[in-house]
């Protein structure tokens, strides 16, 4: 559309523009749902002199008077009047019509901000000529199409009230039509983005996913959606918020996630999202090929191939490492007998380690490799022959510490039987409990140690109620427990059984937070000299790690500023050279710390001047935080 330079146009709209109809618009009621309005205007004498009933607006009147028409007849509106509702999206094109089908003399478009009461200029046109406010710019690129407003490129701007008022001639009088809209203009949804509390949550622990929307009209719908990493999506249609919980998190939950965000103008997906869930690693499980089961455990026949495997579920995947009676054989999942003799015959235990957590859990079993008769005799008699494979049961009362027991195998390619010894012996002392911290505090490890004997004392962890935590290990027995602080207070006892002990023995230990105490809450030294801050660990369990914060609440450390550490046990000194009162007065705080909470206390450190005046410092007690 043309904008006009010619004496109408350039008149007109510097009129409408500095103040005389586009800033004194009347006030309008904006509703919804209306149609254009037309009144006659009443008798052109009394319009003109104003002061009266009915007089004319002075909008109205410079509009008529840059057209040289003559003094316009006033036109009412009714107090009821609504303006109609438009939506348009952010980036489009929408057509604002203006009144009737008349052909009108002048058209004069206005618009009113959402939050003003002040209508602005827009665009003017008289069909032959038209102009458009510079400043119209910002309701996005504004032209005329006849008496329509068109804005295309439409900018959030744009939301509020448009106005049209339009001048034309019908039986001889002239008439005003006003046309009242109000535009919503809609933006749409950015693509979304998943951002996780935790990408690699531990197993049992809570993890919030958040679908984050830049921008977009409300309301705004999200949707979920899960992806193993060898699986099938899955729909979460339970879920429609922003965030999604999940509380504990654990393995199933791993893979990756993606949100979609939709509105009443547009829909988009994020891009996938992966939770990585640490866990395990869990109980191993052992498999022998071929497979042959025995009392004990498994069996093979001599110089055939045998395969053990070990699998044990976790997250990053497990290390594992075999055992052949406490000796190291194998690392890896597999290992291989490519030929068995009767020396590979014994206890296999594979161990499995969980490098991100440092937790491990461990499996025996038994490999017998049979290739004779072999029979049993002790001290109460023989056992019965058997081909490959004997077990032989006594009970444990009738017989004494050092009971020995011989089998004797006979093969045709043996000269003389093969024997072997066994000698029953109780283990020495008693078990021995002690508890560790791993994983940054979040884990407690239980551990008791029984060694020796024969057969392996079995040993197995009881809650206060004398309940057993797992099922029964040989001479070490480990159980690990989350860290929180309800634990502090709790008993444990570690269960020992051996055929030859009577009655059973046991260990006990208690968890508790840490406390401590400082040898002094005051210490005086002069300028220059030396100073000893002492601290001593009262209790804790698991063992708790000590340290010093300084004045500004920073750790101190070993050989800087004239300090040094001296750890003996559980005390933990401090030891200052060279006192300056700039540097070092003020109140030093010693921490203890473990997996079930932490405890300090104040020591407050004066040095003084030769003169005997203290430095200024605020002493805490050996109580205050």
């Amino acid at each position: 559309m043309a904008r006009g330079d010619g004496s109408l146009g350039s008149s007109l709209f510097a009129n409408l523009g500095q103040g005389s109809l586009g800033s004194r618009l009347p006030q309008h009621s904006w509703r919804r749902n209306s149609r254009a309005r037309s009144n006659p205007l009443q008798e052109g004498g009394r319009g003109a002199q104003g002061g009266e009933a009915g007089a004319p607006r002075p909008a109205q009147t410079s509009c008529i008077a840059a057209l040289s028409l003559g003094p316009p007849h006033p036109t009412h509106r009714g107090p009821d009047e609504e303006a109609t509702s438009i939506q348009g999206v952010r980036g489009g094109s929408v057509e604002l019509a203006c009144g009737s089908g008349l052909a009108p003399l002048v058209v004069f478009w206005s618009f009113t901000p959402l939050g003003s009461l002040t209508p602005r200029p827009v665009a003017v046109t008289n069909g032959a000529e038209s102009k458009v406010e510079a400043g119209a710019s910002a309701l996005g690129a504004v032209s005329l199409r006849n008496s329509s407003l068109v804005l295309r490129e439409l900018r959030e701007g744009a939301r509020g009230h448009f106005l049209c008022q339009a001048l034309h001639v019908a039986g001889g009088q002239l008439h005003t039509t006003y046309s009242y809209l109000s535009m919503a203009v809609l933006v749409p949804v950015s693509k979304p983005r998943v951002r996780l509390s935790d990408l690699s949550p531990v197993e049992g622990t809570s993890v919030v996913a958040t679908c984050a929307v830049r921008e977009g009209t409300e309301p705004v719908t999200f949707a979920w959606q899960h992806r193993a990493p060898q699986g099938q999506e899955e729909e979460l249609v339970e879920v429609t918020e922003r965030w999604l919980r999940l509380d504990p998190v654990n393995r199933t939950h791993l893979g990756w996630y993606i949100c979609s965000a939709h509105n009443a103008v547009s829909r988009l997906s994020s891009d996938g999202t992966f939770l990585d869930v640490i866990y395990g690693p869990d109980n191993p499980v052992i498999s022998v090929e071929p497979l042959g089961f025995s009392e004990e455990g498994f069996w093979a026949k001599e110089r055939e191939e045998v395969t053990l495997s070990c699998l044990a579920g976790s997250n990053p995947p497990s290390h594992y490492v075999w055992l052949r009676d406490h000796t190291q054989v194998h690392t890896g999942p597999v290992y291989t007998i490519t030929s068995a003799t009767r020396a590979h015959t014994g206890l296999y235990t594979c161990l499995a380690r969980n490098s991100r957590l440092d937790t491990r859990t461990q499996a025996s079993a038994r490999l017998t490799i049979y290739s004779a008769q072999l029979q049993w005799e002790g001290p109460q008699g023989a056992s019965p022959t058997a081909l490959s494979n004997v077990t032989w049961s006594q009970p444990a009362t009738q017989l004494p510490n050092g009971s020995v027991f011989v089998c004797a195998g006979q093969h045709p390619a043996l000269a003389l039987p093969a024997l072997c010894r066994i000698t029953l012996w109780d283990p020495l002392q008693s078990p021995t409990c002690w508890t560790t911290a791993t994983v940054e505090d979040q884990f407690i490890m239980l551990s008791c140690e029984w060694p020796g004997g024969q057969p392996p004392a079995l040993l197995s962890w009881l809650d206060g109620q004398q309940q057993p935590l797992d099922g029964s290990s040989p001479s070490l027995a480990v159980h690990l427990l989350q860290a929180q602080e309800d634990l502090a207070g709790r008993e444990f006892t570690c269960q020992g059984t051996h055929p030859l002990r009577v009655p059973d023995p046991h260990c006990q230990l208690q968890l508790e937070a840490p406390q401590l105490a400082v040898a002094q809450s005051l210490v005086s030294v002069l300028e220059g000299g030396e100073a000893w801050l002492g601290c001593t660990l009262l209790r804790g369990m698991p063992p708790a790690r000590l340290l010093w914060l300084g004045p500004q609440r920073q750790q101190v450390e070993g050989g800087t500023s004239g300090f040094t550490l001296h750890p003996e046990g559980a005390q933990l000194h401090l030891h200052l050279r060279d006192a300056d009162p700039a540097r070092h007065r003020g109140s030093y705080r010693c921490v203890a710390r473990n997996a079930l909470g932490s405890s300090s206390r104040s020591v407050l450190l004066e040095v003084r001047s030769e003169s005997g005046v203290a430095g200024a410092c605020v002493w805490r007690g050996a109580g205050a935080p």
